[in-house]
Parts: structure tokens; C-alpha cells; sequence
């Protein structure tokens, strides 16, 4: 409860900085006289703030647009549009900042202001995709590659390469994205923009380890990096390490895997960037699966989740807050009049109720999201458990069926010897014998049997161990049998397996009744299969 007021007397006390920081800047613009000037001036401003505080940026578009209006600046009017659709789009608002760039572009278009077009086209283009509207948003931006080219628009060329090349790799269409992303190269290192030469060169490696082509994307990432270096960009760096990583890990060169993987790991915990830990987890955790360390593999895994949910809970409240900001948008409209004549304390005590009320329903959402969560996680894991339990089960009985195919082989050259001897001298019938007792002893031979033990024991835990401490008067043979029951074998394949025929099969089934104590309606099967219950498990993470 502590923890919870003290949140709300922090967005009061950040509230209270935004308004009197629009407040000072709004003093300032009281001294420009020219209103063309003050518009500008305010979209300036708005424009300055939209990555700092989006909320002042909103502020500022808004003002710009009701004195633009009043003075008919149209080119003012389009821009206060164009500084509205970006404070939305940073707010997550993306309907509604589109619905201000196509007004702004409507008015360019009016206007003939080409070079405001182009750039409110790939704005517009940028939404679309962040709306999962690929197409749309790649048909924008050639449109926009269009007419930056015939003006031969350097920066914008540039920004609109990269993006189509990023909308097609979202698409899977890798090779149009390397196309385009390899086009907007030279005009990234001819404007001397050493980050975005590193993003551009990133983005061409990611596109190439989509391919599969991991050599190729390892050149890719060394150019990244290096221009990273240059400007400490430690975000983009441990991207980059962690695509390094995958890279090596697809090679199957494990140690600079790990290495990449160590070095992202710093950067990304330094930062505390947590969608690149996230991947990073994953990673590590498959680096020490392949090299059969499966507690770290585990560990890591369950930090992967671990910071999978906290970010699934991050997201939940943004989209919470945004539907706040909505309703507050609204509430503003309908009682802007109201609310100016309102005294200060009215206004304090208005807001202090609204936060409550955003903040209650946020903590709910926020509970019920990550109890449903937490529900579908554990049902993905234990989905994934039975697979890999009916992998094992397959590739037990695979195993099994060798040995039904050993000795049937063994059988058929036993059967070709028997005619052979009818037919031979004693010298042959003597060689013939010896060969015989070669096969037999085969029948006998335990190293199949280790390695199926081996591989029963993985799946069924100490099976065994336990029929042996409750039943001790089992014998090898015996417990033999029961594996065998266990996987449902019938008498034809069991006789095959251990090398023995059918009805001896059925006497050594009697004489394990028996000793486990069955009554005459009791299923042996059954019985071995509920002893089991429950027993079923997987060493692997």
C-alpha cells in the first residue's frame, strides 16, 4: 500500500514538472510577435521534446494548430498535423497518428510541398508496419523511394531504404530486404552516419542468418560493430554481439557462441536492456544444452522466462496506460472549459482520483494477464515434456525392433547351417557346428541389452531398482520380461528379443505372475504399467 502512494504522489509531483515546464516554455513564446514565427516555434519545440517527453510535443502540436488555424497558415496547419501524428505514434496512439499524417499529407499534397510529402509518407509507411500492415507500409515507402530519387534526397533515401529493407525481412521475403538494405549503404557512409551505417549492416546480417547463410552475416556484424565501437552504442553493440552468437552457434563453433553470448550479456545487464537478455538467456541456455550441461541449460531457460514475463507485464501496462491516455483525452475535450476555471486545489483533487482509479484498474489488468500467462507457459512446458516423451518412447522401440531384426537374422543363418549339415562331410559338419555356436552364444551376448537398459532408465527412472527392492526374487531374466511388457510387446516379439520361442515366453510370463503375486483376472500389462505411473520422466531441460 506504501509502495502504491507513493507511486501516485510521484505522477502528481511528475505531472506538476510537465505542466510547469510547458508553462515556462509557453512564457517564452508570449515574446514572439510574428504568429507564423510562433508557430514555428512551437512545432520546433514540440518536435525538440517528442523523444524526451511525448506529452509536450502533443501540448505544443495542439497550440500550433489552433493559432495556424486562426491566422489560415496553412503550411503551419499541415505541419501542427505532421508534430501531432509523431507525440501519437511515440504514445503508442497509432490510429489516431496516422489520422493526423494523412490530414498533413492532404495539405502537402495542396501545397505542392514535395519534400514534407516524402517524409509524411514514410511516417504514415512507419505506423503501417508497426500495425503488422507490411504491404501497405512497403507501397508507401517505393512510392517514397520514387520521388526522393528523381530529387535525388540523399537522407531520406537513405532512412526509406532501410525501412522497406526491415518491412520485407518482417514479411520473410529476405531477399528483396537485402536488396534495399544493400542499396542504402553508400548513402549511409556518404553521409557520415556512423550508427546508421552500423543499424544498416546489422540489419543486412540478420537478413542473410535468416538464409542461413551465417558466414555472410558474420562479415555483416564485424562492420557493425566496429562503427559501433566508434560511438559507444552499447544497445546496438549487444545486438550485434547476440547476432554474432547466433551465427556461430548455427556454424556450430560453440566457444565464440559463448563468447559473444558473455560479451552481449555485459553490455545488455549494464543497460538494462531486457528484450536482449531475454534472447541472450535463450541462447545460453541452448549453448549448454548442446554441450549436455542440462542444469545451466535449465537455468537459463527459466531466466528467459522469467524476464518473458516481466516484459509481457510491461507491455500489458503500456497498452493500460494508453487506454488511460485515451479516456483522459476524451474526459479533456468534454470539460476543457470546466476544468480552466477550476481552482487549483479542485484540480488537484480531480487528478489524485483519476490516478487512483487508472491505477486500480492497471494493477487488475496487470493480475489477470499474468495468472493466464503463467497457465499457458506451464501448459507450453508440459506440452513440450510429452513430446520429448514420445520421442524417447519412439526411439526405445526403434531400438527394441533392432534387436527383433538381430535375431531374426541370427535365426535365418541358424536355420541355413541345419541344411547345410544334411548336406556336408563330418570335416564340414565340424566348422558348421562351430559356426553355430558362435551364433548362439550372439543370443546370449549382453551389450544390446546394456544399451537398452540404459536407454529404458532414462525414460522410466529407476524402474529396475524399484521391482527389484519389492520384489527381490526377480531375476535378470525377469526383470528382462517386464521392460519388455512395460513397452506392451506381444509373445512374437518378445521371443524375438530374448532370443527364445514363444511358449517359453509364456512360461516365464506364468512364473513372473507368480512371483509378483497376481491373481488369475489380474492383466500383467496393467500391473506394469501402474507400477510405472507417475515414474515417467526426462533429464533434459
Amino acid at each position: 500500500m506504501k509502495k502504491s502512494l507513493l507511486a501516485f504522489l510521484l505522477i502528481i509531483v511528475l505531472s506538476s514538472s510537465t505542466f510547469a515546464q510547458i508553462d515556462s516554455l509557453i512564457s517564452i513564446s508570449d515574446t514572439i510577435q510574428s504568429s507564423t514565427e510562433k508557430v514555428d516555434w512551437m512545432l520546433g519545440v514540440g518536435y525538440d521534446y517528442y523523444t524526451i517527453d511525448p506529452d509536450i510535443t502533443e501540448k505544443f502540436g495542439t497550440l500550433a494548430l489552433n493559432l495556424a488555424s486562426s491566422e489560415e497558415y496553412e503550411l503551419g496547419i499541415a505541419r501542427s498535423h505532421h508534430i501531432l501524428g509523431i507525440a501519437y505514434w511515440t504514445k503508442g496512439l497509432l490510429e489516431k497518428g496516422l489520422k493526423e499524417n494523412l490530414a498533413a499529407q492532404k495539405i502537402y499534397e495542396k501545397l505542392g510541398e514535395d519534400r514534407w510529402l516524402r517524409i509524411i509518407k514514410m511516417n504514415s509507411a512507419n505506423i503501417y508496419g508497426n500495425l503488422d500492415q507490411h504491404d501497405k507500409a512497403i507501397e508507401m515507402l517505393k512510392s517514397v523511394i520514387e520521388l526522393a530519387t528523381i530529387e535525388q534526397d540523399s537522407q531520406l533515401l537513405a532512412w526509406t531504404y532501410n525501412n522497406i529493407g526491415t518491412e520485407y525481412r518482417k514479411l520473410g521475403d529476405f531477399d528483396s530486404a537485402l536488396i534495399y538494405l544493400k542499396k542504402d549503404l553508400p548513402y549511409v557512409e556518404a553521409l557520415m552516419d556512423t550508427v546508421g551505417v552500423a543499424l544498416v549492416n546489422n540489419n543486412i546480417a540478420v537478413a542473410h542468418n535468416s538464409k542461413g547463410q551465417y558466414d555472410e552475416a558474420i562479415k555483416y556484424l564485424i562492420v557493425a560493430r566496429n562503427y559501433l565501437k566508434l560511438k559507444e552504442s552499447k544497445k546496438r553493440l549487444a545486438e550485434i554481439y547476440t547476432n554474432f552468437a547466433s551465427n556461430y552457434a548455427e556454424l556450430g563453433d560453440l566457444k565464440k557462441d559463448k563468447l559473444y553470448l558473455d560479451s552481449a550479456l555485459i553490455l545488455a545487464t549494464e543497460i538494462n536492456a531486457k528484450e536482449i537478455e531475454q534472447e541472450i538467456y535463450l541462447g545460453l541456455s541452448d549453448y549448454y544444452y548442446r554441450i549436455k550441461d542440462y542444469k545451466n541449460s535449465l537455468d537459463y531457460y527459466e531466466k528467459n522466462v522469467q524476464i518473458k514475463d516481466s516484459t509481457s507485464s510491461a507491455a500489458v501496462q503500456k497498452e493500460t496506460e494508453i487506454l488511460q491516455l485515451q479516456y483522459e483525452d476524451e474526459k479533456k475535450a468534454k470539460q476543457l472549459v470546466v476544468l480552466e476555471k477550476q481552482q487549483a486545489k479542485d484540480q488537484f483533487d480531480f487528478w489524485l482520483v483519476i490516478v487512483i482509479s487508472g491505477a486500480a484498474l492497471i494493477l487488475a489488468a496487470l493480475l489477470i494477464y499474468t495468472l493466464r500467462l503463467r497457465v499457458r507457459n506451464v501448459r507450453m512446458r508440459e506440452k513440450e515434456l510429452q513430446s520429448q516423451i514420445e520421442q524417447k518412447n519412439k526411439e526405445l522401440t526403434s531400438y527394441a525392433l533392432n534387436f527383433i531384426q538381430k535375431n531374426e537374422l541370427l535365426n535365418e543363418l541358424t536355420d541355413k547351417i541345419a541344411e547345410l549339415k544334411k548336406q556336408s562331410d563330418s570335416k564340414s559338419i565340424k566348422e558348421l557346428n562351430q559356426m553355430n555356436g558362435i551364433i548362439n552364444s550372439s543370443f546370449r551376448m549382453d551389450h544390446d541389452w546394456d544399451n537398452f537398459k540404459l536407454m529404458f532408465e532414462e525414460l522410466h527412472g529407476d524402474f529396475f531398482n524399484r521391482l527389484k527392492n519389492r520384489y527381490p526374487e526377480l531375476g535378470n531374466a525377469e526383470l528382462k520380461l517386464c521392460a519388455l511388457l512395460r513397452l506392451n510387446m506381444n509373445l512374437k516379439e518378445s521371443s524375438r528379443i530374448l532370443g527364445i520361442s514363444s511358449d517359453s515366453v509364456k512360461t516365464a510370463r506364468y512364473r513372473l505372475r507368480k512371483k509378483l503375486g497376481l491373481a488369475t483376472e489380474d492383466n500383467l500389462v496393467d500391473f506394469l504399467i501402474k507400477f510405472d505411473s507417475g515414474n515417467q520422466h526426462l533429464a533434459i531441460a
